[in-house]
């Protein structure tokens, strides 16, 4: 089916109605061709073009590819739905709206595109599942990207967002209060405002993704994106509930460019990090109730702060660096602690290598259900501080010291202690803070 409609254009089971002349020369009664049941339905492709606003009210069909293209807005009331195997919907308008949960945008395992030109994107069940069969989605807006509530479920293998608005009110990934809601294997996104917020119900790849739809013009169209990356002062906040999360290396980095914050949090799973998160001048906080383990690409940057919470053990490497500008840091683990270097110093006693404003450097809190240990294994500084406090049930350096650049320690172990202080240092019974 290909269509052109000039203007505006309402999908609906509409019924019509009309009279015959009879033999008689009279006009008769009126009968009825019944409605159809739904709004549109193609055996084949589908081609539709709306010169104005597209409002469906009744559902709308194909057993192959689709393109749909709206000058205007659409208003989504019913399924629009692509039934053959692996075949691709694209639909573009100028705002998008689906009005309830029971509404589906979706593919049957094919992939999936929405772009709208120049308003929001409000959705609903956006689907290129169909049981082990998944397609990718991409969803680009030139406002907001958000969903109606809790209800709401974006599925596919891999998951593209950009939202563009920079408008206050039309700008942002979900919303503090409605996470937009996933279940998708790998995520890439970016914003260029306003938060991210996001909910993931299944183990998350955070790293590329790549979405190839046809086309109006039938040619394959493809779109492309990497790493989570958020610009302004917005926060981001990335949970998944269930399972495991791992960020790629080189493309599933975390950033927030201004004074917003970052909260990365697998609730029952592990965190495995490849990638860097930079929460820019704000504060970085990295939860979950499974291990942590972080290569030597994966430093965690935060000027307010870093806060890094595990339910097992935290293991970093030589190279891993958790790093603040002059405020606190903290890990704390329910196994064993692995540093690499922990860097509370201000930005120029980093860049002079010194410790004259050391006074102003943040604190440092380490607490581990095991043994703490220097991942380094060489003579650098693993711990930069005003003060550190240190809490492990098992030993502390024991096959390589823990070297230390701080001017008070509080220190309790359950088994061996070997310190290499670089200066001056007092030990003291001393508390810590951290945000």
């Amino acid at each position: 089916v290909k269509l052109v409609e000039a203007s505006g254009l309402t999908l609906d089971n509409a019924a019509t109605t009309y009279r015959r002349v009879g033999t008689d020369g009279v006009l008769g009664a009126a009968v009825t061709d019944a409605a159809l049941g739904q709004g549109l339905a193609a055996g084949g492709t589908l081609d539709l073009s709306v010169g104005g606003a597209l409002l469906v009210n009744a559902a709308v069909s194909a057993a192959d590819t689709t393109v749909v293209s709206v000058t205007g807005a659409l208003t989504q009331g019913a399924n629009v739905t692509v039934s053959g195997s692996g075949k691709t919907l694209e639909v573009t308008a100028a705002s998008v709206a689906m009005s309830a949960n029971a509404v589906q945008l979706g593919t049957n395992g094919g992939d999936l595109r929405v772009t709208t030109t120049s308003g929001d994107m409000t959705l609903s069940t956006v689907s290129a599942v169909n049981g082990s069969s998944k397609g990718d989605v991409a969803l680009v807006s030139a406002g907001l990207i958000g969903d109606l509530d809790g209800s709401s479920l974006i599925s596919g293998a891999g998951l593209l967002l950009k939202a563009q608005g920079t408008t206050a009110g039309h700008q942002g990934i979900g919303a503090v209060g409605n996470a937009l809601n996933t279940s998708v294997d790998t995520l890439a996104l970016s914003s260029a405002g306003g938060d991210v917020v996001v909910t993931e119900v299944n183990t998350l790849t955070l790293g590329a993704v790549s979405v190839d739809v046809v086309g109006a013009l039938g040619s394959v169209v493809t779109s492309s994106a990497e790493d989570v990356t958020l610009l302004g002062n917005g926060h981001v906040v990335l949970q998944v509930t269930s399972g495991d999360v791992t960020l790629t290396a080189g493309t599933g980095e975390v950033r927030a460019t201004g004074s917003g914050n970052v909260r990365l949090e697998a609730v029952s799973g592990a965190l495995t990090l490849g990638a860097v998160i930079d929460a820019g001048t704000g504060a970085a906080s990295v939860l979950s109730g499974g291990a942590q383990s972080y290569t030597a690409s994966a430093d965690v940057l935060a000027g307010a702060g870093v806060d890094v919470q595990a339910g097992g053990a935290v293991t970093m490497v030589s190279g891993t660096v958790l790093q603040t500008v002059g405020t606190a840091i903290r890990v704390n683990a329910g196994g064993a602690v692995a540093l690499g270097v922990l860097d509370a110093r201000t930005a120029l006693d980093r860049t002079n290598a010194t410790t004259a404003d050391q006074g102003n450097w943040g604190q440092v809190s380490v607490v581990a259900a095991g043994a703490l240990s220097d991942a380094a294994a060489t003579v650098g500084v693993d711990v930069y501080a005003k003060v550190a406090r240190v809490s492990a049930t098992g030993a502390v350096g024991a096959a390589d010291a823990l070297d230390l650049e701080v001017s008070t320690l509080s220190l309790s172990a359950g088994g061996a202690v070997k310190l290499v202080e670089a200066s001056v240092l007092t030990l003291d019974n001393v508390g810590t803070t951290y945000r």
